[in-house]
């Protein structure tokens, strides 16, 4: 994949996206605090009854939490968020070969 995108990155506002620029913006990511919650991590609890629940969230603050899930890290109660577990049965090995493309 690397060797891919370093041959034919991606274009945004005219210019390359190279995986030295997402690495960068990772970084800055990373370090910043966009739900100015400190060590605090913002929970929503979505369970039953959750009738009429909503969240909405900026562009940098799912940013945040997508950056966070791809470098493994996790909350330190073991909680867990149904995002890794997407990314985990999307890395896993397809039981069926005859799906159509």
């Amino acid at each position: 994949v690397a060797s891919r995108w370093r041959q034919s990155p991606p274009m945004f506002g005219g210019k390359p996206v190279t995986l030295e620029v997402i690495a960068n913006f990772m970084r800055e990511l990373l370090v910043d605090d966009p739900f100015l919650a400190g060590d605090r991590v913002p929970f929503v609890d979505f369970r039953p009854p959750g009738n009429g629940k909503a969240v909405a969230v900026t562009q940098r603050q799912l940013a945040f939490i997508v950056a966070n899930v791809l470098m493994g890290n996790r909350l330190g109660d073991g909680t867990g968020n149904g995002l890794s577990a997407l990314l985990h049965r999307c890395g896993q090995q397809a039981e069926h070969t005859d799906y159509l493309m």
